[in-house]
């Protein structure tokens, strides 16, 4: 059932993009930094 859903959004919106905007040197940093602010909200 999940891969049916994720096959149906694939084709329908395309293949997964660089939808993390990184504007440092360091990505993994930022990442990191990104999701435990998310989670503290």
């Amino acid at each position: 059932m999940i891969q049916t859903i994720y096959e149906r959004l694939l084709a329908h919106f395309g293949a997964p993009r660089n939808w993390w905007p990184i504007f440092g040197d360091d990505a993994p940093f930022e990442m990191l930094l990104g999701a435990v602010l998310v989670q503290q909200t």
